[in-house]
């Protein structure tokens, strides 16, 4: 296995964006059942099915390959 699948839930609340982690899955197929079932669930039915959004992701190799600065700092 050369990839994962991750699932979160991500929308935006008064220009805040919120994730919440849902879960890793081997093949792509398997996340999008959760989705199926989750859609319909309270909370997760207020918003868009286009919230739980899942990603391909690499194993073993990381995509940031820079330092970073904080929220302070960003918005001076």
């Amino acid at each position: 296995m050369e990839n994962v699948y991750i699932l979160e839930h991500i929308y935006e609340i008064k220009e805040v964006e919120e994730v919440k982690f849902i879960g890793v899955f081997s093949r792509y197929e398997e996340a999008k059942s959760v989705v199926q079932k989750l859609k319909d669930l309270p909370g997760f039915n207020k918003f868009d099915e286009k919230c739980l959004v899942i990603n391909e992701c690499k194993l073993n190799h990381y995509e940031w390959t820079s330092g970073f600065i904080n929220w302070e700092e960003a918005n001076k």
